[in-house]
Formats: structure tokens, sequence, C-alpha cells
């Protein structure tokens, strides 16, 4: 979080600290947001630099990508949420993310 202030840093760890993830994750939530995001254009990179179509019923699809997809979005979008709520606007703080994603139980 290189560049980001005291604040900004805080309120982006109490988001996290403090989140109902649980409820933020919830199904509706997730199968709404996959609903959106397969409205939306989708182009797969090739090596050489073209392109060609991607996502959902594509030789490119991927469920658990998709699914992937979908939680980030949520998360992202309840914490820039957050965020603005409290004055704090990423695009003007240098705000930057990372995170590990785990699955308990999710097959292997």
């Amino acid at each position: 979080m290189r560049g980001m202030k005291s604040d900004e840093i805080a309120a982006v760890e109490s988001f996290y600290r403090h989140a109902d993830f649980k409820a933020l994750l919830s199904d509706e939530r997730i199968d709404a947001t996959i609903a959106y995001r397969r409205t939306r254009e989708a182009l797969f990179r090739n090596p050489d630099g073209s392109t060609e179509p991607a996502g959902f019923g594509t030789k490119h699809y991927s469920a658990d990508k998709e699914y992937q997809d979908a939680v980030w979005d949520v998360v992202v979008t309840a914490m820039d949420a957050d965020l603005a709520r409290q004055g704090i606007d990423g695009i003007d703080t240098d705000l930057t993310l990372q995170a590990e994603l785990s699955c308990p139980g999710a097959p292997k």
C-alpha cells in the first residue's frame, strides 16, 4: 500500500476487519454479478496479440475463474463504496490491493 496515507490504510483494514463477508458474498449477489458480467464483452488475448471472444460459452470459459472474478467484483465494489462514504477516492489516492484467494473445501 505504498503511497497511501495512514488514514487510508486504516480505512481499508477496517473494511476487511468489519465486513460481513457471509452476507456480502451471498449466492444471490454472486449470481447477479455473474449474470451482469456475462452481458459485457470478454476477450482473450492470444500470444501474437490478436483477440478472440472469451467468457461463457467459449473455449476460454472457466467456471472457477468466472466465480473468482464475481467474488472479486463484489468485494472491491463494497470496499470502494465504504471508502467513498469516508471521503476516500481510490483513484485519487493511488490505492492498490493485493489479496490471496482461498476457497476452503473446494475440490483441488
